[in-house]
């Protein structure tokens, strides 16, 4: 399953220490990832991580939104 890292509401891209961030919290959650990069999407950077259990995605999702990061599956 993969998560992706939204551009600021200011309209910033994605940038390498928002991918280190994300992968960070998830890490101190218990929660695995297969890896992560960023990619332009729709004319903008994005970031994507990859979980390895799909059964993780929920709670995942829920620590970064809690940590500020806009995410979308």
């Amino acid at each position: 399953m993969r998560i992706v890292i939204q551009p600021s509401t200011e309209g910033y891209p994605v940038g390498s220490y928002e991918l280190q961030r994300t992968l960070d919290l998830l890490r101190d959650a218990t929660i695995q990832t297969q890896g992560g990069a960023i990619v332009n999407m729709e004319g903008a950077r994005h970031g994507v991580v990859t979980l390895r259990a799909k059964a993780d995605m929920r709670r995942a999702l829920d620590v970064l939104k809690h940590a500020g990061i806009r995410v979308s599956e």
